[in-house]
């Protein structure tokens, strides 16, 4: 399948805080578990996948948003982890709200 992929050059630097789209893929695939055959069957080739994983590009987001759900992310917590400067996963973000917590740093009203 033909995905619909363009080369992001010289915005990128604009976005130096921003997590590029196919790194952050990368990250929450491994992180779950799955292959690039698992992720893209049924979506795009799994060369395409590589090809988003491994290089600078804008993905067209109905192909995104496929990736995503097959991995139980919606687009919306996709975007706010993009542009923290370091990804957590879910697991040490909890922890860090947890510590917060313990430490009387963090209240639901504060959320």
């Amino acid at each position: 399948m033909k995905a619909d992929i363009k080369n992001e050059g010289a915005d990128t630097d604009m976005r130096s805080n921003e997590e590029s789209i196919g790194k952050l893929l990368r990250k929450m695939r491994k992180e779950r578990g799955f292959t690039q055959v698992q992720l893209s069957q049924g979506i795009c080739s799994r060369t395409t996948l590589a090809t988003i994983e491994t290089t600078n590009l804008t993905v067209n987001v109905d192909l995104l948003e496929k990736l995503l759900h097959r991995m139980n992310v919606d687009l919306y917590e996709f975007q706010i982890l993009r542009k923290s400067f370091a990804y957590k996963s879910r697991k040490e973000i909890y922890k860090d709200l947890q510590l917060k917590y313990e430490e009387g740093d963090l209240s639901i009203e504060k959320l």
